[in-house]
C-alpha cells in the first residue's frame, strides 16, 4: 500500500515537471517566431527603402 502511495506520488511530480518543461519550449518557440517575425518586417521595409 505504501509503495503504491509513494509510486502515484512520484508519477504527479514527473508529470508536473514534464508539463513545465512543456511549457517553457513552447514559450521559448512562441517568442523565437515573434522576433523572427519583427526581424523579416524590418527586412523587408530596409530593402524596399534601398531600391
Amino acid at each position: 500500500m505504501i509503495i503504491k502511495r509513494l509510486l502515484f506520488i512520484v508519477s504527479i511530480v514527473l508529470l508536473s515537471v514534464s508539463t513545465a518543461e512543456t511549457l517553457k519550449i513552447i514559450e521559448t518557440k512562441s517568442i523565437r517566431n515573434t522576433t523572427m517575425g519583427e526581424q523579416q518586417k524590418i527586412d523587408r521595409n530596409t530593402t524596399s527603402q534601398n531600391v
